[in-house]
């Protein structure tokens, strides 16, 4: 005889809104009728055990929560910079899929953290350094000097576009820091659940030994820029945490995330070749452009040096502000974030995965002191196949 059980009708509202569905999305998905569902959600009808680990699995919520007497409360796990204005609600209730990408991250950095402590290494460099008196510029110069990058130079301006400098960047910021970058902008490797802009931009997760950094993936090219030199500056100073670039409530932010805003517009729009570029007279508009362009940044970062500079008033500032917003919500940046993409699957993966991280992994299950199963999870894969693929395009 089938096991019947009463699942509280709370907690399945509760699941049905985690997952972000609607009455007819979940149904759909349990492959049953609304009505149907509505019998559960009502606490008319029972589940089977096999109903309910189904619901688990479509709402993306752990078997055993499904079973408590009134619904969990869930808050980040890390702490959260994120500014949104009229709708600071919306930072108590952190999406499923915001959650499951913090705490994939974690899983990762805590295992790599764990096998570079086994193998000797020690902490990195910067990590040791005390930043607590250090001032904007200070800050800057030094991460500049930590990227080997020109005094005076903005960090993405050695790039041919903006697509060019976020992939260098990429690459070049973990290489010469050995942070863990990582982009993405699904849930793992699961197209069906894109992470969501309007949330948050990245976070950092800090650690002396395996500092991480995650952009979201699904931005344009130009914030995603921003991200990671905003991120870059909470690892510098120890600090890590979630993130969200908004120009229109960056006036909001608490004194570190000012401070990291700060320091993010000294790296990618350094204030003296800045002044020395603008020519007073001239439309502000075009110089913005022109400047963004050179510099591989949005207009609004730009725009917000001018601000800063008193180049341009306060008014000015915020009727560009509300015509680059319409411009996005028009879908012109959800354009310029799509660009670049497809390709090569395994040059993508290794962006999500980060190259070194994944290495580690390789050699650690071919050397047989990580499980295969714990690697095919480590690197968000199912198949030995897949494994193997990533092995061979690592040279192993």
């Amino acid at each position: 005889m089938t096991q019947q059980m009463l699942i509280n009708p709370e907690i399945v509202d509760w699941a049905q809104a985690r997952a972000g569905l609607t009455v007819d999305g979940l149904a759909k998905k349990m492959g049953v009728g609304p009505d149907r569902l509505m019998q559960w959600k009502t606490g008319r009808e029972a589940m089977t055990f096999k109903q309910v680990k189904k619901l688990a699995e479509k709402t993306y919520t752990p078997l055993g929560y499904l079973f408590a007497e009134k619904p969990p409360e869930e808050s980040l796990p890390v702490p959260d910079f994120r500014t949104f204005g009229d709708r600071d609600s919306a930072r108590a209730n952190p999406s499923v899929d915001l959650l499951d990408t913090i705490y994939g991250m974690q899983r990762r950095q805590n295992w790599f953290r764990d096998y570079l402590v086994e193998i000797g290494a020690a902490p990195l460099p910067f990590t040791q350094r005390d930043t607590r008196r250090q001032n904007v510029p200070e800050v800057a110069a030094s991460i500049r000097e930590l990227l080997q990058v020109e005094k005076n130079q903005g960090i993405a301006e050695p790039f041919s576009g903006r697509e060019a400098a976020m992939r260098g960047l990429l690459e070049s910021v973990g290489d010469k820091t050995g942070i863990l970058i990582m982009r993405n902008g699904v849930v793992g490797n699961n197209t069906s659940r894109p992470l969501n802009v309007k949330e948050f931009r990245g976070f950092a997760l800090y650690d002396e030994y395996a500092p991480l950094i995650f952009i979201n993936g699904k931005d344009a090219k130009a914030a995603q820029i921003f991200t990671l030199a905003h991120e870059l500056a909470h690892i510098y100073l120890g600090e890590g945490g979630v993130s969200n670039l908004d120009f229109g409530t960056m006036d909001k932010a608490d004194k570190l995330e000012k401070f990291c805003n700060a320091v993010t517009a000294e790296l990618l729009v350094p204030v003296k070749p800045f002044l020395l570029r603008w020519e007073k007279g001239k439309t502000p508009g075009r110089q913005i452009a022109a400047i963004g362009k050179k510099l591989n940044v949005s207009g609004l970062v730009v725009a917000r040096c001018a601000l800063d500079n008193k180049l341009v008033s306060r008014d000015w500032y915020w009727d560009f502000y509300k015509a680059q917003e319409k411009r996005s919500r028009e879908g012109a940046d959800a354009a310029d974030s799509k660009k670049g993409g497809g390709g090569n699957f395994y040059a993508a993966y290794f962006h999500r995965a980060n190259r070194r991280f994944a290495a580690a992994v390789v050699v650690s299950a071919l050397e047989g002191r990580l499980s295969y199963r714990d690697a095919h999870n480590l690197l968000g894969v199912r198949k030995t196949e897949t494994f193997n693929k990533i092995a061979k395009q690592l040279g192993y």
